[in-house]
């Protein structure tokens, strides 16, 4: 079968979607190591221009099942890139001050600055997932909270912040075995959560909020891609190409320089050697 690697075919248009249209492997998308290295390379450079008095940004969701690959995809595609202008932002169980604000400060507070790229990794989509199949929320708060994603993430485009969302879309089948390796692996153990357990057993349930929320929330300016995810190469290719090719589009340069650059070369050429010796 011929190469494809076009990763347009990963997003999802607004409107009806199935997680059960979408796979967990994908054997068509080119993998090739200097190609993903050269990709990775081109989000680090183009990230260097966005860096340099830009007023716009990138904001990168990520949501997974547990065991989904979230941490390795952010070291794989973030890790090369410069350390000041890229921000990972983690987000636990609310804290007491968090819970008396709306669900979405705490993650307002975290939305990138002009020429960063922020990476969330847990997001405002998580304050809809745990507490709706926990039972703290119904239905209609799920649809308001989802009206208020919507609109938080219209707010962050039309002040200059370029919204990717990728849900990294395992097999259960591999989810377990991702968890039996912690359990088996004395060095990974720790590593293990009980809720990992939890949500394996209960993975219709998940999946179907999954959906609910990609499907509403997937728009022409913060599409979410779904990401085959059961091969860590093919995951972390794909993410990195999402992102190089919305830097491309974006196509932040340095600013000019208005100097007479001529002038300070002559300064520089212009003092001889043994006048440097005399004066030191």
């Amino acid at each position: 079968m011929a190469d494809d690697g076009d990763v347009e075919r990963f997003a999802v248009r607004e409107g009806s979607f199935r997680l059960a249209d979408r796979g967990t492997v994908d054997e068509r998308f080119p993998l090739d190591a200097d190609a993903h290295a050269d990709a990775v390379a081109a989000v680090r450079e183009l990230h260097e221009r966005l860096q340099v008095k830009s007023r716009r940004a990138v904001l990168v969701v990520l949501m997974a099942v547990d065991t989904g690959g979230k941490d390795p995809t952010v070291d794989d595609v973030f890790g090369r890139v410069s350390l000041s202008g890229v921000r990972v932002a983690h987000f636990a169980s609310p804290t007491d001050e968090e819970d008396e604000h709306d669900f979405l400060w705490r993650v307002h507070e975290k939305a990138p600055r002009h020429g960063e790229i922020a990476v969330f990794n847990r997001s405002q989509y998580d304050a809809v997932v745990e507490p709706r199949l926990g039972g703290s929320i119904d239905d209609d708060e799920v649809g308001r909270r989802i009206g208020h994603i919507r609109a938080f993430e219209e707010l962050l485009s039309d002040a200059g912040t370029v919204v990717r969302k990728f849900f990294l879309y395992i097999s259960r089948t591999e989810q377990a075995r991702r968890i039996e390796e912690r359990l088996d692996d004395p060095a990974k153990r720790w590593e293990f959560d009980p809720h990992d357990v939890d949500v394996h057993q209960r993975w219709d349930d998940y999946h179907a909020v999954y959906e609910r929320l990609i499907s509403t929330t997937s728009t022409n300016r913060s599409p979410w891609y779904v990401v085959p995810a059961d091969d860590p190469d093919v995951r972390n290719a794909i993410v990195a190409q999402v992102i190089r090719e919305t830097l491309e589009v974006m196509d932040p340069r340095f600013p000019d320089v208005d100097e007479d650059l001529d002038r300070y070369r002559n300064v520089l050429v212009s003092t001889p050697d043994e006048e440097v010796s005399a004066s030191t």
